[in-house]
Order: C-alpha cells, then sequence, then structure tokens
C-alpha cells in the first residue's frame, strides 16, 4: 500500500509554498540565487522556524527532470536519475538522512569545483602530505643511522679486526634501521587504530581496518627504512680497521 511507503522525507510541521520569479525583473542566475538566499535566510529567522530551504519541484510533484548516471561498479549500465535543484538546508527541512558523505552547504555555489574533482583535489593533497611525510621520516631515519655508524666507528673497527666481515657490519647496520621502523611501525599502528573512526567519511569503499591498506603501510615504511639504512650500512662495512684503531 502506498500510504505506508516510507517516502524518505518528512512533511510534518512543515510548510510548502509555490512561487514563480519573473524573468523580466530577475534576468540572470546570480540575481536569481541572491533572490534565494535572502527568502530563505527571512523565512528562517521567523520565530518558530526550525529550517528552511527550497526546491525546484517538490518530491513526487511529477514533472521531473531526469539524466542518465552511470556507476563505477557497473560500467556500461546507466540508471535514470531525478535532478532537483535546491538550497542547503533543504535536506535537513525534508529530514532527508545522508547514507554517506555530506550534505550541500555554502561552499557548493557556482564557482564551487566540481564533486569529483574536489575529491581527486583532497587525494592529491593527502599523497602530497603523505609523501612528504614520508621523506621526512626517511630523512630522519638516515640522520639517526649516519649518526649512530659515526659514534660507533671504533666498535665496527674491532669487529672487522677480530675477523667479522664487511656484510656482518653492514647487516648490524641494517637491522637497526629495521628495528627502529618496526618500532615506529607499530606506533603508527596503534594511533590509526585509535584515530580510524573520526576518518570513516573519508574512507569511501573501504574497510574500517582493512588489511591490505595497513600491509602496505608497513611494506612501504620498511622499504624506505631499507634505503635510509643503505649508505650508512656501507659507510660502516667500508670502515678500515687498522686505520680506525690508531686514530683512536
Amino acid at each position: 500500500m502506498i500510504g505506508v511507503v516510507d517516502p524518505g522525507f518528512s512533511t510534518e510541521n512543515g510548510l510548502s509554498l509555490h512561487m514563480a520569479i519573473p524573468r523580466t525583473k530577475y534576468d540572470s542566475d546570480e540575481r536569481i540565487a541572491v533572490l534565494h538566499r535572502q527568502i530563505v535566510d527571512r523565512v528562517a529567522a521567523v520565530p518558530g522556524v526550525v529550517s528552511a530551504g527550497m526546491v525546484n519541484r517538490l518530491p513526487l510533484a511529477g514533472n521531473n527532470f531526469v539524466l542518465p548516471f552511470e556507476l563505477e561498479s557497473a560500467p556500461g549500465k546507466s540508471v535514470m536519475l531525478q535532478v532537483r535543484s535546491v538550497t542547503p538546508d533543504y535536506f535537513r527541512t525534508m529530514s532527508i538522512p545522508s547514507l554517506q558523505g555530506r550534505t550541500l552547504d555554502e561552499r557548493d555555489g557556482a564557482m564551487a569545483p566540481l564533486v569529483a574533482a574536489e575529491r581527486w583535489l583532497n587525494m592529491a593533497i593527502i599523497v602530497a602530505f603523505a609523501g612528504a611525510s614520508l621523506l621526512l621520516a626517511g630523512a630522519g631515519l638516515y640522520g639517526v643511522i649516519a649518526s649512530s655508524v659515526t659514534d660507533r666507528r671504533r666498535e665496527f673497527g674491532v669487529r672487522l679486526a677480530l675477523g667479522a666481515t664487511r656484510s656482518d657490519v653492514s647487516r648490524l647496520v641494517l637491522r637497526k634501521g629495521a628495528a627502529l621502523a618496526g618500532t615506529g611501525a607499530a606506533l603508527g599502528l596503534g594511533g590509526a587504530v585509535a584515530l580510524i573512526r573520526g576518518m570513516e567519511s573519508l574512507l569511501y569503499g573501504v574497510p574500517r581496518f582493512d588489511p591490505v591498506s595497513f600491509s602496505a603501510a608497513g611494506a612501504l615504511l620498511f622499504g624506505v627504512a631499507l634505503i635510509a639504512s643503505y649508505l650508512p650500512a656501507r659507510r660502516a662495512a667500508l670502515t678500515d680497521p687498522a686505520r680506525t684503531l690508531r686514530t683512536e
């Protein structure tokens, strides 16, 4: 029965008004947008009004404007969607819940980038910051390992003099880099688990705890750690034991 079907919105305690805007007086989209904002702001300021919004066609009013829409998960198959022009508070006024993402707000004006472009821009910014953070982490790890190699130069000379191979010394330095990377990965994983709830809105189509993402991040961190440790390890392996012992 139609009477018991949930339409996805509520008209309880709501009032609607149909109005026609004279194009002779408001002859541009910019002027019409200003008029819309003024009307909504004045109605919302009336005592007792919780929220106010505007739409070009009320739901289920017929005379719909539709556009084909293709899903990324089903390429080649399109569905027809009804299109509405609304003001930011329309969804709140109609009690239409947001299932995912965010609703419209004042940022979504005529000069705002398209949603897809905005998503790619946000992703590019996130990737840039992640790359910069990774480079800083690698540089910091290199500095720590290089300083440690300098401080342990006499130790490496003694080891080589007592029969250790240069590969043994190199592996010793690389293990230290791996240990530091492992500690950082463990702390980072703990922090990610603690903060993941606050980032759920950014994880479109990705599970909250995605093992592939965490594994890839850990593998990348270890790769950067090995690269950052390579030069100090090579320098440690090239230590001249006789010269080091004479200097000390």
